[in-house]
C-alpha cells in the first residue's frame, strides 16, 4: 500500500512540475520548440518574440502534427503587435495584398528594419535599378530609397515622406523668399525641371539646359541676330529658381528707359561688356562712336541742356534696354524695332549699319548717322542721303 501511495504521490508532483514549467511561459517553450525545429542563428536583428523564445506570439502548437500553423494569418498578423499600414492614400502593394514576409524576415535579419537583404538591394529586387547616368541624384547613388519615399504607406502620391512641395527642401535650401521667384519653383513643381533619380544633364535637369527653358518659354529668340550669351543657355543672365532682382536677373538690371547713369543699373550686362569702355566719354574700345565722341558714353550717362530758365541740368541717359533687345534680334547688334513705355508703344527703331558706322531713325531724335571714320565729333544726317525706313538686316 506505501508503495502504492508513493507512485501516486510521484506522478502528482510530476503533473505539477509539468504544469509549473509550461505556465513560466518562454523560459519552457524555448528549449520544446527546438526539439524539433532548428534554433535561430544568432543575427544583428532578431525579431523580438524569436529572439525571447515566444514562438506562439505568432504560430498555434500543432502537438505531433506536422503543418506549421500561424495564429492569424498575412497581415493580420503582424499587425497584432505592428500599426494598420493601410488606411493611407499612397499604399505599398507588397502591404496593400498582405505580403509583409516580400520586405522582412519574420524570425530575424542581419539587415536593419529586419529586411530580407540590405536596403539598397531590397528595391531594385521589384523596382528597375536606376541606370548609371552623369547627374544621380545622391539618395539613389547610395540606395537610400527611404529618404524619400515611405516603405510602406503614405498620404502622399509615390509613397513620398511628405508633400512634393516641401521634399525637396528638406535637403535642399528653401528657393521661394526672393524678390522674384520661377513659378515652377513657386508652385512646388521641381520635377518640372529635374528628375528627381539621375539624369544625363546636370544638375538632374529632365533636358539639356540650352533646350529646357523652351519648353515653357517661347523659343522666339532665334532672330537674325541672337545675344551670345545665351549660347550656353539662360543661365548667364536668369537664375532658375529665385533671385533678389527682377526677371529672375542674376544681378541688377534698371528695366526703365531713362535713368540716371550709376553701374549698378546695369550690372548685368556689365558682367560681361566693358563698363569703362562705354561709358568714358573718349573710349575707342566701342564701335558705336562718332570719331573720338564714344555715342555709347552719350547715350549712358545722358548730357547737359538748357532748361526753359537758361539754366543747365542734367539729362539722364537712356539705359541699355531703351536700344538692345535681350535675347535676340532682326537687327544688327541686338539693336530693338521699338520700345513700349510701361505697356504702350513709345517709339520705332530703325538701324541701318555700313562699314564705318551706320545711321539711326528712330522716334527719340531726328536720324543721324555716325562714323568711326568721322573727324567731328558729331553728325547729323546730311542732306540729300538717302534713309531708309525699313528694317534693316545684318550681313551674316
Amino acid at each position: 500500500m506505501a508503495s502504492v501511495v508513493r507512485t501516486y504521490l510521484f506522478v502528482v508532483a510530476a503533473a505539477l512540475i509539468m504544469t509549473l514549467g509550461l505556465a513560466t511561459g518562454a523560459a519552457a517553450e524555448e528549449p520544446f520548440c527546438f526539439e524539433c525545429h532548428d534554433e535561430f542563428p544568432e543575427v544583428s536583428a532578431p525579431h523580438d518574440p524569436a529572439d525571447s523564445g515566444e514562438c506562439t506570439a505568432c504560430h498555434e502548437d500543432h502537438g505531433d502534427d506536422e503543418e506549421l500553423r500561424l495564429v492569424e494569418e498575412g497581415a493580420a498578423l503582424c499587425y497584432q503587435c505592428h500599426d494598420e499600414m493601410t488606411g493611407k492614400g499612397s499604399i505599398h502593394p507588397p502591404v496593400e495584398d498582405g505580403e509583409c514576409t516580400s520586405c522582412h524576415n519574420p524570425h530575424g535579419s542581419n539587415n536593419e528594419g529586419l529586411l530580407v537583404v540590405g536596403a539598397e538591394e531590397l528595391c531594385f529586387e521589384c523596382h528597375d535599378e536606376v541606370p548609371e547616368v552623369a547627374s544621380p541624384h545622391d539618395p539613389v547613388a547610395s540606395g537610400e530609397c527611404a529618404a524619400c519615399h515611405q516603405p510602406h504607406a503614405s498620404d502622399n502620391g509615390a509613397l513620398l515622406v511628405t508633400s512634393v512641395e516641401t521634399l525637396c527642401y528638406e535637403c535642399h535650401d528653401e528657393m521661394t523668399a526672393g524678390a522674384s521667384i520661377h513659378p515652377p519653383v513657386e508652385d512646388g513643381e521641381c520635377t518640372s525641371c529635374h528628375s528627381p533619380h539621375g539624369s544625363e544633364n546636370t544638375p538632374l535637369l529632365v533636358t539639356a539646359a540650352e533646350e529646357l527653358c523652351f519648353e515653357c518659354h517661347d523659343s522666339g529668340f532665334d532672330d537674325v541676330v541672337v545675344h551670345a550669351a545665351m549660347d550656353d543657355g539662360c543661365g548667364e543672365c536668369h537664375e532658375p529658381h529665385t533671385s533678389e532682382h527682377p526677371k529672375l536677373f542674376t544681378a541688377n538690371l534698371t528695366l526703365e528707359r531713362l535713368a540716371r547713369f550709376e553701374e549698378a543699373q546695369g550690372e548685368l550686362c556689365f558682367n560681361c561688356h566693358d563698363a569703362e569702355a562705354l561709358t568714358t566719354k573718349g573710349s575707342e574700345d566701342t564701335e558705336f562712336r562718332n570719331g573720338q565722341e564714344n555715342l555709347h558714353a552719350l547715350h549712358l550717362t545722358g548730357g547737359a541742356k538748357p532748361n526753359k530758365y537758361g539754366f543747365i541740368k542734367k539729362k539722364d541717359g537712356q539705359t541699355c534696354v531703351a536700344c538692345h533687345l535681350p535675347h535676340s534680334s532682326l537687327q544688327h547688334s541686338l539693336v530693338r524695332t521699338e520700345f513700349e513705355c510701361k505697356g504702350i508703344f513709345c517709339y520705332t527703331m530703325r538701324f541701318r549699319p555700313n562699314e564705318s558706322g551706320g545711321t539711326c531713325i528712330v522716334g527719340c531724335h531726328k536720324p543721324r548717322t555716325y562714323s568711326r571714320n568721322a573727324t567731328k565729333e558729331s553728325s547729323t544726317a546730311r542732306a540729300g542721303v538717302s534713309v531708309s525706313s525699313g528694317m534693316q538686316t545684318p550681313s551674316p
